[in-house]
């Protein structure tokens, strides 16, 4: 009989055990199931902005407010986010637009002709979470501000080299977007329409 008790709880303990293992598992599959939520939150975000970056001829003011609009869905809580875009002073804001204390910046990026700062604001009094803003995050501002910088200096200088050649014959190949560029001068000695 003693034999049989202690068998049983044996049994018992070692099911209690086995329960919190499983607790445990489960908690952890589920932190790291949230984690890679969040990963692929902020990877969508990139490949939108590279896919706004690629459009074809939209202006600056376009490609610097699509970012901006697209940006909270990358955070945590997108609903409680809003983002700002600062290129040489002239602000981009997303929709409800909230500037709040609980503030996230990647930084202001300076170059010759160029400043630009990229900032996310959320709610925090309203948050379930009690970390407002990831590492993570922390680095998706900091790319997407290098990526939004790279295109807006490649902007510039296509203006500059435009103003440049417009009395010229030349041509230029653009090897990020895949294009040769042709100047209205070089067109017209060849007998094409300008475009």
């Amino acid at each position: 009989v003693d034999h049989a008790i202690t068998f049983t709880r044996a049994r018992r303990s070692n099911a209690e055990e086995l329960a919190r293992l499983n607790q445990a598992l489960e908690e952890q599959v589920e932190a790291k199931t949230w984690r890679l939520g969040e990963r692929e939150k902020e990877l969508g975000y990139l490949h939108q902005l590279g896919e706004i970056i690629a459009l074809q001829h939209p202006s600056v003011d376009t490609l610097c407010q699509k970012a901006v609009d697209a940006l909270p869905s990358a955070f945590q809580e997108p609903e409680l986010t809003t983002a700002r875009l600062t290129v040489n002073e002239r602000p981009f804001v997303s929709s409800a637009f909230l500037e709040t204390p609980h503030r996230l910046s990647s930084g202001e990026r300076h170059t010759e002709a160029l400043r630009i700062d990229l900032e996310v604001f959320v709610q925090r009094d309203q948050m379930s979470l009690t970390q407002p803003f990831l590492d993570e995050e922390r680095a998706l501002l900091i790319s997407s501000v290098e990526l939004l910088a790279a295109e807006l200096q490649r902007r510039e200088r296509i203006g500059r080299y435009d103003l440049l050649t417009a009395s010229h014959a030349i041509w230029d190949w653009d090897v990020l977007q895949g294009r040769v560029i042709f100047s209205p001068k070089w067109q017209a000695m060849r007998g094409y329409e300008c475009s």
